[in-house]
């Protein structure tokens, strides 16, 4: 019994040292790749949700329950195009400061 509880900490220790080893270069690139993935989906989501608004809110209006409602004007919906990642930063590399 002691002998289990004793392995089941050292074991909750070890995950707990292995989750803060360092990452690699090429583990913080895809992380960085994941979150321009992820910011580039939420902005196709948010086009695509526009473009529903506005054609639900269109059909609306030419029902005879929106007959004679006055449409309000909103911001045109921005297409975020295709997805482009941006490049990788070399090591060591200036981050966008100028030199002086």
């Amino acid at each position: 019994m002691k002998r289990s509880i004793v392995l089941l900490v050292s074991l909750a220790l070890t995950a707990g040292a292995a989750a803060k080893l360092p990452q690699t270069e090429e583990d913080k690139a895809k992380a960085e790749l994941d979150k321009e993935k992820t910011a580039y989906t939420d902005k196709q989501s948010a086009y695509q949700t526009c473009l529903a608004q506005n054609a639900t809110a269109k059909r609306y209006l030419a029902s005879p329950a929106g007959k004679g409602k006055k449409s309000i004007e909103t911001p045109p919906c921005t297409d975020p195009g295709p997805f482009t990642p941006s490049p990788p930063s070399a090591p060591g590399a200036p981050h966008g400061r100028g030199q002086g």
